[in-house]
Parts: C-alpha cells; sequence; structure tokens
C-alpha cells in the first residue's frame, strides 16, 4: 500500500455524482495524493494498492447504485484495512434537512451490510432534472418534483444542490485521515 495513494469510486444514475467524485478527486490531488476516480459501472480496480479509499453513490428511491454498492460488498474485507470514507449525492443538501436520516439511511446501513466502519461520511446535494427520464423516472420523482415546485423552484430545467465548497471542504477533511 501506498500511503499517498488515493482511489475514488462513485455510482451515478444521472451523472450528478461523477462531479462530486471527481471534484473530491481534485481535492485529494491538491493534496498531494496520487487519486485514480473511477466509474464503478466501468468496473474498479483491486483496493490493494490504495491505503485510503472513498466510494460513493447517488441515491435514487432510497437506494445506492447496484455496482457501487457490489463495490462495497466484494471489497469489504480488504476496505477493512485502509482508511475509507463514504458519500452519497441526493436531495437538496441543506443542513438540516433530514441529513442525520440520510447518513443513517444511506451510509451507515450500507456500511453495516459489509461490516465497515468509514471514519468520514458525507451527505452531498445533487442534480434534479426532471426531463426525458422515462415513464419510471417520472414517477419515482413525482413527489420531488411537487416538493419542489411548492418550494417555488422551477422543476422545467435542472437544478443543482451540490455546494462545491462544501464538497472540497470534506475533500481536505478526507486527506487528514
Amino acid at each position: 500500500m501506498d500511503n499517498n495513494k488515493a482511489l475514488v469510486v462513485y455510482g451515478t444514475h444521472y451523472g450528478g455524482t461523477r462531479g462530486v467524485a471527481e471534484e473530491i478527486g481534485r481535492t485529494l490531488s491538491g493534496e498531494g495524493f496520487d487519486v485514480d476516480v473511477v466509474d464503478a459501472k466501468k468496473g474498479a480496480p483491486s483496493v490493494e494498492p490504495y491505503d485510503l479509499v472513498v466510494v460513493g453513490s447517488g441515491i435514487v428511491t432510497g437506494k445506492w447504485t447496484g455496482e457501487a454498492e457490489g463495490f462495497l460488498k466484494k471489497n469489504s474485507g480488504a476496505l477493512k484495512d485502509r482508511r475509507l470514507a463514504l458519500f452519497v449525492s441526493c436531495g437538496s443538501g441543506e443542513e438540516g434537512q433530514d441529513w442525520d436520516k440520510a447518513r443513517s439511511d444511506y451510509i451507515d446501513a450500507v456500511a453495516g451490510r459489509y461490516g465497515l466502519s468509514p471514519s468520514l461520511r458525507a451527505v452531498f446535494g445533487g442534480i434534479y432534472d426532471f426531463r426525458g427520464h422515462g415513464l419510471f423516472g417520472s414517477i419515482a420523482m413525482w413527489g420531488v418534483k411537487k416538493e419542489m415546485e411548492r418550494r417555488g423552484i422551477d422543476t422545467s430545467k435542472p437544478y443543482d444542490f451540490r455546494d462545491w465548497d462544501r464538497i472540497r471542504e470534506w475533500g481536505r477533511e478526507v486527506a487528514r485521515l
């Protein structure tokens, strides 16, 4: 294992989590790490050469992407011997809006299934785009769309809830693990 080698693996439903993972990777690189950022759909490398592993997923209908969760399952034994940080990208990401519930439901529950204890956990906002997700996607997002409209958000265009400063700050925290 190389103490300056980091792996960032992500799963994304519609592409928003990719940007979060890439920004975490850039932040870690700026902190002196040799970083690989990998889409779990494309198959992640072995975790053996990495001392620091960050895994994240977008959340749709309360679930991680199958590929990102599959990465945790497949590598659970090796991940127990590494510095590990987990994040999810979902919702508006506003503080006070069920962050504790999101951490519990979307991070702690998934980590617990595989006996993992991440040193850091984070919930970041996602991107909502109610156009072009087909019938299932439209049905799944109907309640979210109605809530956003109630809050005065224009749902006819994409809305990006990602807080880049917060994401970079968390990336710096991860670098200090």
